[in-house]
C-alpha cells in the first residue's frame, strides 16, 4: 500500500473511531440527566462485584400532585449481596448518587418539569447500642459486646460509627409527564439475631416505579 493510501485508511479508521465515540455519548446521555442523576433502571449505579439475589413486583407507596394519583405502570425491588462492608458500598453510592441530607418542601416532584430531576436526598443511619436482653434465652446482651463485634470485625467509618442502613431517593419526569422514583437501599445484614454472631454481608435494594402521566397532561 502507498503511503499515500496508508493515510488514507487510518484518516478513515480514525472518523469511525469518532463516530462511535460520539454515539456513545449520545446514548449514555439520553439516561443520564444533565446533573449526572440517573434516568432509568439501567443507569442506576450497581457496587462493583454485587451478586443479584432477587427481582420481585414492588407496588411503592405511590406519586400524587395535589391529592391526583400517577398511574402506576411498573414497580420493582430487586436485591443483590456483597460481602464488603455497608461503609465501603454507602461511600460508592455517595460518591457516585451525592445527595443533600436534609429535604425541602421544593425538592418534590411536584417542583419540577418535563426531562427534570428532583435532587437526591441521602439518609444514613449508626448502629445505637444500649443495653439489652435475648427474648427467648434471657442472656443479656451489653452495648459494650455490640460495640466490640463490630469493633472486632470491620474498622469504623470516618464519622466514628458503623452503619446500619442507609438510603439515596430521587424521581425524575419525562417528556411526557410520567414519572419514575428511585430508592437505592443499603442494608448491613452481618450481624445475626440479638447479635448471636457475625458473618459479612450488605444487602442493596434497589426500588424503580414508573408511572404515567396525570390524566389532564
Amino acid at each position: 500500500m502507498s503511503p499515500r493510501l496508508a493515510a488514507i485508511a487510518v484518516a478513515a479508521l480514525m472518523a469511525v473511531g469518532v463516530a462511535a465515540a460520539v454515539t456513545r455519548m449520545h446514548a449514555e446521555a439520553a439516561v443520564v440527566a444533565a446533573d449526572g442523576t440517573p434516568r432509568t433502571a439501567a443507569a442506576v449505579p450497581m457496587f462493583p462485584g454485587l451478586t443479584k439475589a432477587g427481582e420481585e413486583p414492588n407496588a411503592g407507596g405511590g406519586l400524587s400532585d395535589w391529592g391526583r394519583p400517577y398511574p402506576l405502570i411498573e414497580g420493582t425491588k430487586t436485591t443483590y449481596v456483597t460481602t464488603a462492608t455497608a461503609e465501603a458500598v454507602y461511600a460508592f453510592y455517595l460518591a457516585r448518587l451525592g445527595g443533600k441530607t436534609e429535604w425541602d418542601e421544593g425538592d418534590d416532584h411536584t417542583h419540577i418539569g418535563p426531562n427534570e430531576s428532583t435532587p437526591v436526598v441521602r439518609r444514613r443511619a449508626a448502629y445505637e447500642f444500649e443495653n439489652t436482653d435475648d427474648p427467648n434465652t434471657g442472656r443479656a446482651i451489653s452495648a459494650a459486646s455490640q460495640r466490640a463485634t463490630l469493633s472486632g470485625a470491620r474498622p469504623v467509618s470516618a464519622e466514628g460509627d458503623w452503619i446500619q442502613e442507609g438510603s439515596f431517593d430521587w424521581t425524575v419526569k419525562d417528556g411526557s409527564g410520567g414519572l419514575v422514583d428511585f430508592h437505592v437501599k443499603v442494608v448491613d445484614d452481618s450481624v445475626a439475631p440479638n447479635w448471636t454472631g457475625y458473618s459479612p454481608k450488605t444487602t442493596v435494594e434497589v426500588y424503580v416505579h414508573r408511572y404515567g402521566p396525570l390524566a389532564d397532561e
